[in-house]
């Protein structure tokens, strides 16, 4: 109360009323900086007659609607001020999106540990069992446990992007989706991250339901890179693509050195004939139960392909390729064999 014609009103009295404001209009989702329309009842001093519709400011002085001198010329050239105030008040003390979207989880994640901070281009804040985070293009989802361990070891948002999903269980484990991959766990495996072509592979394949967890992060091999997962590997290289590699055939893969020794997978693995085959740019490693796996390359490969494969009386091969004198040699289960020699080419014996 006072006499503000001459006098300016006090800072304590200008900053109580903006918060007043602020909080009382926030009740009815009201904005301090913007204007209504009310219509005018008439009556005693009012400057309109009755059923005038009046554009106001929400924060209005009483002057603006009756012949007064109220609030005194002071404090009315102070309102534009209060109005700032008021809808600053409303901002700072609004719950932000992570507040909001914690309050639905029910208290999983326990009680803060610390204050809302800017990460590379968003916001999170750390509770006692993870961490909210937060960016205008993924809304706020909740990491924790061996996922976000893993998530921050990668460098968080800015090592692996926003989560876009909150954690999901998963044939056994669990999985959370970020803008640059996924984070996979089991008790087994612990978690391990996927990303690019290999992930888009491994999710086409029908993901730890199909190939199991990941054993490992991925790793660059030979030019290309590689996820090994419980139930096989993925291997990719630039101008080929991601195909998956199991069983006996990856076993003896391996074996022979893996990308190095015989190259990246052209395909996934193929069943033919009773076993199968996985054919990679340095050859085919062909398998089945009664010969296990064996490598076929060069042109002895090619002979072998030349007359149908497995499909052909030879059926599969039962020894890797060998050297005799002056040439190769691989032995078939039907007591044939293929002879390569630089004068002949391959000849099946």
């Amino acid at each position: 109360m006072g006499d503000f014609t001459t006098a300016a009103a006090p800072a304590a009295m200008t900053s109580s009323i903006s918060k007043v404001l602020g909080w009382k209009l926030s009740l009815y989702n009201r904005d301090p900086q913007a204007t209504a329309q009310l219509t005018s009842a008439g009556g005693t001093g009012a400057k309109w007659p009755a059923g005038t519709v009046v554009t106001f400011n929400v924060v209005s002085g009483h002057r603006d609607g009756y012949a007064t001198g109220c609030p005194g010329d002071v404090v009315y050239r102070q309102l534009p001020a209060v109005r700032d105030a008021a809808a600053q008040y409303q901002r700072d003390s609004a719950p932000s999106e992570i507040d909001q979207y914690n309050a639905t989880l029910g208290g999983v994640l326990g009680a803060p540990t610390g204050p809302e901070v800017s990460v590379a281009g968003g916001r999170m804040r750390p509770y006692e069992r993870g961490n909210i985070y937060w960016s205008a293009a993924t809304e706020a989802h909740f990491v924790w446990g061996a996922i976000l361990v893993k998530f921050q070891a990668l460098g968080g948002p800015a090592g692996f992007g926003f989560p876009t999903g909150d954690e999901v269980g998963t044939a056994g484990g669990a999985r959370s989706t970020f803008t640059r991959g996924s984070v996979f766990w089991s008790q087994a495996t612990g978690a391990h991250f996927v990303w690019g072509a290999i992930l888009d592979k491994y999710n086409g394949l029908g993901g730890p339901g199909a190939l199991g967890f990941p054993t490992s992060d991925e790793v660059g091999v030979a030019g290309g890179s590689r996820s090994t997962f419980t139930g096989g590997s993925v291997l990719w290289i630039e101008g080929i693509g991601a195909h998956v590699v199991i069983g006996g055939i990856l076993a003896k893969y391996d074996a022979l050195g893996g990308p190095a020794a015989l190259g990246f997978p052209t395909t996934d693995e193929v069943y033919i004939a009773g076993g199968a085959r996985s054919t990679f740019t340095g050859g085919s490693v062909f398998w089945s139960a009664r010969t296990g796996a064996h490598v076929v390359i060069g042109g002895i490969l090619a002979k072998y392909d030349s007359i149908g494969g497995p499909t052909s009386d030879l059926g599969f091969s039962t020894t890797d390729e060998f050297a005799v004198p002056g040439g190769a040699r691989s032995d078939f289960e039907r007591d044939h064999y293929i002879l390569w020699t630089p004068s002949t080419g391959a000849v099946v014996h």
